[in-house]
């Protein structure tokens, strides 16, 4: 028998090697697909909670009134009609329509993706009020996030009478 000195990587080593890389790349890039959908979810809800923020920072700007009155001039569960006190033009209507997606102040939509949106009426003690002698006002406000989940905005507004 000859002695043969021969070098290189038999078949059945190259298939064993290509089959480990295989099941190596997949695991690594099943956590690579985790990372990046976890930063889409972080961003989409990073998304809605600015949109949530904005709407009750601007409800709160709208709303707030430190007059002797409430310029609260009617009011339910889902909207309210007031008097700006910036510039006190009556009839600004806040309003959201139960099962639609949009909040609306005077028309112009102030935010989409809305789950719901409440208003409560108090007066000063925290007792609860009719709309036109509130002088607090709780609101709170859902969006929908990404994920089929829900974001919870709840603030209280002064609007008079304090």
């Amino acid at each position: 028998m000859a002695n043969r000195n021969e070098k290189g990587f038999t078949l059945i080593e190259i298939i064993v090697s290509l089959v480990l890389m295989a099941i190596i790349a997949a695991v690594v890039s099943m956590g690579f697909l985790e990372v990046v959908r976890g930063y889409v979810f972080a961003r989409a809800n990073a998304d809605t909670v600015e949109k949530g923020q904005m709407a009750i920072t601007r409800m709160i700007k709208e709303l707030s009134c430190n007059a002797s009155v409430s310029p609260i001039t009617a009011g339910t569960a889902t909207s309210v009609t007031f008097t700006r006190c910036s510039d006190n033009t009556p009839n600004h209507i806040l309003t959201w329509a139960n099962g639609t997606t949009v909040l609306s102040l005077d028309g112009i939509t102030l935010t989409d993706q809305v789950n719901s949106f409440a208003l409560a009426y108090y007066l000063k003690n925290g007792n609860p009020a009719a709309a036109a002698s509130a002088q607090q006002i709780q609101i709170t406000l859902q969006l929908n996030a990404a994920d089929n989940t829900v974001e919870t905005f709840t603030n209280r507004v002064y609007v008079g009478g304090l």
